[in-house]
Formats: C-alpha cells, structure tokens, sequence
C-alpha cells in the first residue's frame, strides 16, 4: 500500500502560543475572520485543499498564507530525534558530499528540533528564576 493514500487529510494542531495572548495578534497574523467549522480551539490544517485556519473562542481565522510554515511546525512534532551518534555520522556523510536529500532533510530538521527544545528550555529556567526574585 502506499503510504500517501493512508495519511491523514485534516490535521488538528495546538492552538500558536501567541493566540491566547490577544485577539489583535489573531487578526494580524491571519487573512481575515471565516465562519468556523469545528468550534473548537486549534490550528486546522487541510491536506488535500492545502487550507490552514485557525479557531479560537468560537471564531476562526483564514491562515493559508503560513500554510509552509505550519507544515514545517507539524515536521517537527512528528520527528523523533537522533542519537548524538547517528547525528554525526550523518554530518560526516552530508561533508563528504555523499549525502541524499532526504539524510539532509532529516540531519537539519533534527538539528532545528534540538535547537528549539534547548530555546524552550532555557526560557523555562529564566522564567522559574524571575518567579524566583519576585517572591
């Protein structure tokens, strides 16, 4: 069987972070208000239709134009990360030139997945240390 006929066509995501902080953020970052489907809280996207929107509060949100970008996102919830040593084999590889395209893919998608686990991280530690002095 192949694979593509068996994935999934409509995706359920996490609502972004930023859209709980304002409405205001919602309405700049998208292209306009659409009626809502679901009515419920999340970023939708549309495999098929290649659609993304965003509901929250019972409204949604056209958010094609970010359409890559949330791909990219869904990349990198689904990737399962890399021994230290399969990631330098891998970079050995990719400097000797011998690397295919989809070895690379993996080695950057794992190395932007480690980057962006070690950034929450440390934005986790500096805010337990502002809870910190401020009490």
């Amino acid at each position: 069987m192949n694979s593509k006929k068996n994935r999934l066509t409509l995706v359920v995501l996490p609502l972004p972070w930023w859209v709980k902080y304002s409405t205001e953020s919602i309405v700049n970052c998208t292209s306009g208000e659409i009626p809502p489907i679901f009515f419920r809280d999340g970023l939708y996207l549309d495999r098929i239709c290649k659609w993304v929107w965003i509901e929250y509060e019972k409204k949604a949100y056209d958010y094609t134009n970010n359409y890559d970008y949330v791909k990219y996102e869904l990349n990198l919830l689904n990737h399962t990360p890399l021994t230290n040593k399969q990631s330098q084999y891998i970079n050995f590889i990719i400097k000797s030139k011998l690397a295919t395209k989809e070895l690379k893919h993996l080695y950057y998608t794992d190395r932007d997945w480690k980057e962006i686990r070690k950034t929450e991280r440390n934005a986790r530690k500096i805010r337990i240390e502002i809870q910190k002095d401020n009490k």
